[in-house]
């Protein structure tokens, strides 16, 4: 269980408790309760729709929706309800809600919903299902991004091809280039892959549980459940660490063509430069005979990197034109 599953779990306990302590052995005034309880501080989606939006219907009824070199993307075929299902058992946090009595049946609901652009990954080789991608909501007017893969395929860069296929190719068919994805502070795979594909840390936000005064104060009492790597990762999206406790991370995706490859080259910076701090504090104070060779490895690769970079933007079609208001009082060009 994650730390977003822990601080609803003990919400849900407190309410319990509470409830009990108020209302005794009355069961069903208790059940009534905690529902309204629950309704007043949960929802699952507090974004907005809107009223014009892209429907994809022609999108949805073709075969196949995009492809790589060993995956396609394909239209949902009759029996794919029952693997997705396979799927969130795989990977739920929280496998005691398939005991609540309709959860397959929402399940379903949620795979046929006509809000949801959904494509299934299959393996080239054999057609084996191997996981989804989605957009979860196209009345949202952001797109956030949802995709999840079987374990046993999992750790194969399956679901990094995956989604920038799909990302692709949603740009091409819409000219809608901003994408979201919202990803647990715990999963460290997926922010791996969101920073390969050029995600950018955009912000924090609440789910699920909507109770501000409740998360400051679960925030204060198990602030030392915070570890080294989650203050890292709290430097990124700047925020206090104790809030990763609470919230999700937000990631941006801006799909325009040309800008995603420059930002995986400043990743690419990015991550040489957390690589000379690392290797300085570690071979400062345990190999300092080794600080030289670690520098001029650092200093080689964002030296290699800058120059991609500097190429990048040199040889785009407009940059010269662009460029030239920049310098018209430099003496020096």
């Amino acid at each position: 269980m994650n730390n977003r599953h822990k601080v609803m779990t003990k919400k849900l306990e407190d309410i319990s408790k509470q409830l009990l302590e108020s209302e005794g052995a009355d069961l069903e005034a208790i059940e009534e309760e905690l529902t309204a309880t629950l309704n007043s501080i949960v929802g699952s989606d507090v974004s907005e729709e809107v009223e014009e939006y892209y429907r994809f219907e022609e999108e949805k009824q073709w075969s196949i929706f995009a492809e790589t070199d060993e995956l396609k993307l394909c239209k949902p075929r009759e029996g794919d309800v029952d693997e997705y299902i396979k799927l969130q058992r795989e990977t739920t946090l929280m496998p005691s809600v398939f005991k609540m009595p309709g959860y397959e049946d929402f399940l379903k609901e949620d795979f046929y919903d006509e809000k949801v652009f959904m494509v299934i990954i299959r393996k080239k080789a054999d057609d084996a299902f191997v996981g989804y991608c989605s957009i979860k909501n196209i009345k949202h007017e952001r797109w956030e991004l949802a995709i999840e893969i079987l374990k046993k395929y999992q750790h194969r860069g399956y679901g990094r091809q995956a989604l920038a296929a799909f990302m692709d190719k949603v740009r091409d068919c819409t000219g809608v280039c901003d994408f979201i994805a919202r990803v647990d502070p715990e999963n460290t795979v997926s922010q791996s892959m969101c920073e390969a594909l050029a995600g950018v840390p955009e912000k924090i936000i609440e789910h699920l549980l909507h109770d501000q005064e409740y998360m400051e104060q679960y925030e204060k009492e198990n602030a030392h459940e915070v570890t080294d790597d989650m203050r890292r990762l709290a430097m990124k999206f700047n925020v206090a660490p104790e809030k990763l406790l609470t919230h999700v991370l937000q990631y941006r995706f801006d799909m325009r063509p040309g800008v995603s490859e420059l930002a995986k080259l400043l990743w690419q910076i990015k991550d040489a430069y957390w690589d000379y701090v690392v290797g300085v504090i570690v071979y400062a104070k345990k190999k300092p005979e080794r600080m030289k060779i670690v520098t001029e490895y650092v200093k080689s690769h964002m030296d290699a990197t800058t120059s991609d970079i500097v190429w990048f933007i040199s040889n785009q079609p407009d940059f010269h034109d662009d460029a030239a208001p920049c310098y018209e009082d430099d003496e020096d060009v």
